[in-house]
């Protein structure tokens, strides 16, 4: 379970929020940002997802880089219509 504070929503544009895993070694840690923008491009929208703001020596920041490219290839699949909800 992680915990968040939704701190700005720009509806189709922007959502930022903190991030903190409450679970097992990432528990101790402070919250860090996530930012999710979303780019007009023709002929396909981007996204950008930026997390940031982790503190020394962070396992957030450590697991971070093999989580959300899943999060992201799992999302994309769910748009394209090639996985159920």
């Amino acid at each position: 379970m992680d915990e968040q504070e939704f701190l700005e929503i720009v509806p189709h544009r922007l959502m930022e929020r903190t991030f903190k895993p409450m679970f097992g070694e990432f528990q101790e840690e402070l919250p860090s940002l996530v930012s999710i923008i979303l780019k007009e491009a023709d002929p396909t929208p981007r996204i950008v997802v930026l997390h940031r703001n982790f503190q020394p020596s962070s396992k957030v920041y450590a697991a971070r880089s093999s989580a959300w490219p899943e999060i992201i290839k799992s999302l994309k699949a769910l748009l394209e219509g090639e996985e159920k909800a």
